[in-house]
C-alpha cells in the first residue's frame, strides 16, 4: 500500500507499507520516518529494537555523531540546541554551552561544557565528564579507568577537588584537596565558613587533626586547645565484654601489646608476654644489690614549676637500660632537644626479686633470732 501527497520525484511526501508491515514517510524518495510493527520509530533511520519490553525512538545522524547549530534570535529565550547532523559546534545563546555525547562503539557517555559565546557563533567545547562502559567515573578526566571508579581531576592552586557547601543558618562549607584546604601534595579538609583547616593528611601520608604540621616522627598527630576535651576518644557502649582490644600495637604484622577493657570500669595495658615468644628462661639474681644502686628522686618540672618524682633517665638506664628510650643530650638534625624516656614497669620483675631476696633475709635472720634466744632461754 502507498499513500502519496504531492508526490515527485523531486518532492512531496510519500507513506508506504513494506512487506514486513512498516510504515515509512518519504520525502523526495528518501525513507525519512520509519515506524515499524513493535511500534519503534526511527527518524532519518530504520529503529533497532533494543529491548521488548520498551519502544524505542532512534534519531539518525547523517554520517555525523553529533552537531549544534544556531536558530534564529526569536527562539533563544530558554538557550537550547537544534540538534543537527552537522561536524560543526555552533553556539547559540549568550549563557552556558553544553552538550552530551553517546560512543556506541564504546559505550562511554561523555559530557562536554564551553565557555560563553555569542549566539551563532563557532564555538570549542571541552570534555568535562566521562562514563566509561565499566561504570568509572571521570570528572574532568577523560580516562577514569586509569585511575578507580570515580576520578576528580583538577589544575587550579586556589580551588578544590571536591567542595561541599551548606547554605542553611551557621551551615559549613567543607572542602577536600589541596587547594584551599591546605599545600600542595597535601588532602585537606578545609572549614570555609570557619576559615580554618580542620584535618589534613600530608604528602608523607600522616594523618593531622586540629592542625596542618605534625610533630618529628608523629604519623598521627591530634592537636586540641581546650582543657575539656580529649585529644582521642574511644568508646565501647555494647556491653561488658571484657578484654575486649582498645588499640592494638603490631609489629611485621605480629601484636606486640594492646590496650584491653578490664571489667566495666578499668582498663588494662599489656605487653606481648607469651611464654611460646621467649627462650633461655632463668631466675633473675643479685636483684637487691640492684635496687640500691637506683636513684629515687624528687624534683619540679621546668614547664610549669609542678612537683613530681621518680628517676632521671640517663641514671635509671646505668641500673636498669630496659626501662629507657633514647639517648642522653640527644637532638635531631635541627638541633633540638631529643628527650629520654622511661617505663617504670620494666622495674616490677627487678622490684619484686629484690622483696623475694629481701624476704628471704629476714626469713633466715629470725630462724638464727629463734635459734639464739632458745639457747638463752627466752
Amino acid at each position: 500500500m502507498t499513500a502519496s501527497i504531492n508526490a515527485s520525484t523531486t518532492a512531496g511526501v510519500v507513506v508506504t507499507s513494506d512487506t514486513s508491515g512498516s510504515l515509512a514517510l518519504q520525502t523526495a524518495g528518501t525513507t525519512a520516518v520509519t515506524l515499524d510493527t513493535s511500534q519503534n520509530v526511527g527518524i532519518g533511520v530504520t529503529p533497532s529494537a533494543w529491548n521488548t519490553a520498551f519502544k524505542v525512538m532512534q534519531l539518525g545522524q547523517g554520517g555525523a555523531v553529533y552537531g549544534h547549530t544556531s536558530v534564529p534570535s526569536t527562539y533563544l529565550t530558554s538557550n537550547s540546541y537544534q540538534i543537527v547532523g552537522s561536524g560543526t559546534e555552533n553556539y547559540i545563546a549568550n549563557g552556558f554551552a553544553a552538550k552530551y555525547v553517546v560512543n556506541n562503539n564504546a559505550g562511554t557517555h561523555n559530557w562536554y561544557t564551553a565557555a560563553s559565546g555569542t549566539a551563532g557563533g563557532t564555538i570549542s567545547f571541552t570534555q568535562a565528564m566521562t562514563l566509561d562502559n565499566s561504570g568509572n567515573l571521570g570528572i574532568g578526566e577523560t580516562s577514569p579507568s586509569s585511575y578507580g571508579k570515580l576520578t576528580i581531576k583538577y589544575a587550579s592552586a586556589s580551588l578544590d577537588a571536591i567542595h561541599l557547601t551548606n547554605t542553611t543558618t551557621n551551615g559549613h562549607q567543607w572542602s577536600f584537596g589541596d587547594g584551599t584546604g591546605g599545600t600542595a601534595g597535601n588532602f585537606g579538609f578545609y572549614d570555609s565558613t570557619a576559615g580554618a583547616t580542620r584535618m589534613v593528611i600530608d604528602s608523607s601520608g600522616n594523618l593531622l587533626v586540629g592542625t596542618t604540621t605534625t610533630a618529628s616522627g608523629v604519623s598521627i598527630f591530634p592537636s586540641f586547645s581546650s582543657s575539656g576535651a580529649s585529644g582521642i576518644d574511644i568508646k565501647h557502649v555494647s556491653g561488658s565484654a571484657s578484654g575486649v582490644y582498645y588499640e592494638t600495637f603490631q609489629y611485621n604484622n605480629s601484636l606486640i601489646g594492646y590496650i584491653s577493657q578490664n571489667g566495666t570500669t578499668a582498663v588494662a595495658y599489656n605487653t606481648t608476654s607469651d611464654y611460646r615468644l621467649k627462650n633461655t628462661i632463668s631466675p633473675i639474681t643479685g636483684a637487691l644489690a640492684k635496687v640500691a644502686l637506683l636513684k629515687p628522686c624528687t624534683y619540679k618540672w621546668n614547664a610549669d614549676g609542678s612537683d613530681g618524682e621518680g628517676f632521671i633517665a640517663h641514671e635509671l638506664a646505668e641500673v636498669v637500660p630496659q626501662c629507657v628510650t633514647g639517648e642522653k643530650d640527644a637532638v635531631d638534625k635541627e638541633g633540638k632537644p631529643v628527650y629520654q624516656g622511661i617505663d617504670t614497669s620494666f622495674l616490677v620483675a627487678t622490684l619484686t626479686s629484690a622483696i623475694q631476696e629481701l624476704n628471704t633475709l629476714v626469713n633466715a635472720q629470725a630462724a638464727e633470732i629463734t635459734a639464739l634466744k632458745a639457747k638463752v632461754g627466752v
